[in-house]
């Protein structure tokens, strides 16, 4: 076998591990996956701030669709909070999808990282 044909399959088999990580990581903990996913496609699979947004974004709706249904099955869903947390969704997700089409990619990183280490400090601390 040649180095670009395993080349190929070790790319192919890191990205099954990281959708798995990913799909483990929204079902345990409700994230979306898009704090394993976000990391993952910058340092492993070297992809643009705009491929890495857009991809986390994309491959977070099958976790999320199979996730809800199991928190359904389980009444573990409050719908009035939830179908009001949509509709802003929808919006916040317009705005924010163009907005990652017209921002530099420090800014978006600047607010990422800040986002997340807000995020990390409030776990801990509260």
């Amino acid at each position: 076998m040649n180095d670009t044909k395993r080349f190929k399959m070790r790319n192919k088999f890191l990205q099954i591990i990281t959708g798995f990580l990913a799909g483990l990581i929204s079902g345990l903990f409700g994230t979306g996956g898009g704090l394993f996913l976000v990391p993952a496609y910058s340092f492993i699979f070297r992809q643009s701030e705009k491929e890495i947004k857009s991809n986390a974004i994309f491959c977070t709706l099958p976790m999320a669709l199979i996730s809800s249904i199991i928190y359904a099955s389980h009444s573990s869903v409050n719908l009035e909070i939830v179908i009001k947390c949509v509709l802003g969704e929808v919006f916040g997700s317009l705005i924010g999808s163009k907005l990652l089409n017209s921002l530099k990619p420090v800014y978006i990183k600047i607010v990422y990282i800040t986002f997340l280490t807000y995020a990390s400090l409030k776990i801990l601390l509260f």
